[in-house]
């Protein structure tokens, strides 16, 4: 219990500082950010929107990441096309400014958001979510 309320408040915080940077979601790929908001790591892309519920696109073991994921909803992902598909049929509107990890994000993975997405701006949301990492929670110090 203690790490799902831990996940909740660090993506609350996260998207509060979507909601001051007028980022609509952030589609995170790097191994530490997805482990930072869903207590796992999967091949996968996680899109936590400003406002609502956060998706786990998992490209392989879905059942595990079910089991393991705190705080999202966990969708199979077989093709960066259905990525939009996913986002649309979650009830999320579809990003105009979207936060991408600029530091890690491979370019490969960003031609595919552009080619498999509505046109949109990127924005870097890694510093935000530098500055949320570098404060430790009582949980993390333990």
């Amino acid at each position: 219990m203690q790490l799902e309320q831990e996940i909740a408040r660090r993506v609350r915080a996260f998207q509060e500082l979507l909601q001051e940077n007028e980022i609509d979601g952030a589609l995170l790929v790097q191994n530490a950010d997805q482990i930072y908001f869903t207590g796992t790591c999967q091949q996968a892309h996680l899109y936590i929107p400003a406002d609502g519920q956060p998706l786990y696109m998992v490209r392989r073991d879905v059942e595990r990441a079910a089991n393991d994921a705190r705080g999202c909803t966990v969708v199979s992902l077989r093709s960066f096309r259905e990525i939009k598909e996913i986002i649309i049929a979650s009830g999320l509107p579809l990003p105009k400014r979207l936060g991408l990890e600029f530091d890690v994000l491979p370019l490969a993975y960003y031609r595919q958001y552009e080619k498999n997405l509505p046109s949109f701006i990127p924005v870097d949301c890694s510093p935000p979510i530098r500055k949320l990492r570098a404060v430790k929670s009582p949980l993390e110090i333990e």
